[in-house]
């Protein structure tokens, strides 16, 4: 006499809990990626030495392993040129040295993309004549909190444009790149903006004495 008996539909029971997991673990990891970009690199780890900055992804307030791509698009004696660049890996999750060379002429922005073309997210780095990286964007969509937003390549176009036509006077210069000496006028610059130009000449001066 066969005891077991067994209950029915348990397989339809068992797929629909596997479909709600699944369901779930999809939801659990949505939502947009994000991207940083840090600099100057480290001089003294081997993985970052001579990077142009260091890239970070993120998905919400997490590190994650995106798939990145870079590229070094300009314009040179009116002529649109676009090199690769390189996002080598670290040993550390969601951080990645950004490596190339940039050309001494022309005007150059660095587009920095992360995650799929639809859903990812794009930053765009403004390059100084003197070659320093200088403003970086990262396009949204404007809600709270943001979402990435696509860029697209009329928007890039219009960009160098503005920036072969001469760069607005001033500015933040955020580092030369593959260089740290630049790292305390950054961080006198910061001072500065946020504690008003009196108290932070002040800050500067005792900081002068020590």
């Amino acid at each position: 006499m066969n005891l077991e008996r067994r209950r029915p539909g348990g397989r339809g029971a068992a797929l629909a809990l596997l479909l709600l997991l699944a369901c779930t673990t999809t939801a659990a990891a949505a939502g947009p990626p994000w991207l940083s970009l840090e600099l100057p690199a480290n001089p003294f780890d081997r993985q970052t030495r001579g990077a142009l900055a260091l890239v970070r992804t993120y998905h919400h307030g997490g590190p994650i392993q995106l798939q990145v791509r870079a590229t070094a698009e300009g314009l040179v004696d009116g002529e649109r040129v676009s090199l690769p660049l390189e996002l080598a890996p670290t040993a550390t999750t969601g951080l990645y040295a950004l490596r190339g060379k940039l050309p001494a002429r022309g005007a150059w922005v660095l587009v920095v993309r992360g995650g799929a073309d639809e859903g990812g997210v794009t930053a765009i780095v403004e390059v100084g004549p003197d070659g320093a990286l200088r403003t970086v964007e990262v396009p949204t969509r404007g809600e709270n909190p943001p979402i990435p937003r696509a860029v697209t390549g009329a928007e890039i176009e219009g960009r160098l444009r503005a920036l072969a036509a001469g760069p607005p006077s001033g500015g933040l210069v955020l580092a030369k790149p593959g260089h740290g000496g630049g790292g305390g006028w950054v961080l006198t610059l910061a001072v500065f903006a946020a504690i008003g130009l009196p108290a932070g000449f002040g800050a500067w001066r005792s900081l002068r004495r020590r």
